[in-house]
């Protein structure tokens, strides 16, 4: 019960946000300091733990630097790290990777999947990154108006948005492609590239790819240059 053991509870959660701010005059090492002097954690366990944050989040040369004078990237870096000194049971993430460089955004979320899977660490994301919450989650709860409209994995939201794209062009044999295609109701779309080459785009359900390219197969339709795009998140 929360209310009744809330200090308790606490001590088993992480939070960190990308629009929060720390205590600007007092330095990085000072911040995490106090963090873990608050969780309870001892010397010289704390020292050790910060030096680890430090490391993870590529913080060390920054460890005597005031936090006022951060940047919002290096900020943020300092804020998970916080987040993460105590071996949290839960981690509360608020747009996580906002301000971050793509290379540290990617170090961070590598970061994030090792603790899930090294420690069974339970994180909460809040993100827009459509990209990010597939590479992270296994669960995704869609908000609209502050009501839930979707509970699902990333996967199954995708494929219920869109259906695979094939994009393809024909060398051989366009018309009997066209007249494959409407035979087996498919919706598709063409392009002309040029006077023997046209670009073929269908829009399909996954398991009937093979049967497609197959038909193709037998009718000597030949075809170079295919991409298949399966829906994202980013669709749905």
């Amino acid at each position: 019960d929360f209310l009744a053991n809330n200090i308790a509870a606490l001590k088993k959660i992480g939070y960190a946000s990308g629009y929060d701010r720390l205590p600007a005059r007092l330095t990085v090492s000072e911040n995490l300091d106090i963090v873990g002097r608050l969780y309870g954690i001892r010397q010289p366990e704390r020292s050790a733990k910060i030096q680890k944050m430090l490391d993870h989040f590529n913080l060390a040369k920054l460890q005597d630097q005031q936090t006022g004078t951060l940047s919002a990237g290096q900020t943020t870096r300092v804020m998970l790290a916080k987040a993460f000194l105590s071996d949290p049971e839960i981690v509360l993430l608020d747009e996580p990777t906002a301000s971050l460089d793509p290379d540290i955004a990617s170090t961070v979320r590598e970061f994030i999947l090792a603790e899930c899977n090294s420690r069974g660490v339970s994180v909460l994301i809040t993100s827009h990154n459509m990209h990010e919450v597939t590479q992270l989650c296994d669960r995704v709860l869609v908000l609209k108006n502050g009501i839930i409209v979707a509970d699902s994995t990333p996967e199954e939201l995708a494929q219920s948005a869109a259906r695979v794209k094939i994009s393809m062009i024909i060398t051989d044999g366009f018309d009997r492609a066209v007249a494959c295609l409407n035979s087996m109701q498919f919706l598709y779309s063409v392009q002309e590239n040029n006077v023997q080459e046209n670009q073929i785009t269908i829009e399909i359900e996954e398991h009937e790819i093979a049967p497609l390219l197959t038909r193709f197969a037998s009718q000597t339709i030949t075809y170079s240059h295919i991409v298949i795009n399966k829906p994202t998140l980013e669709d749905y």
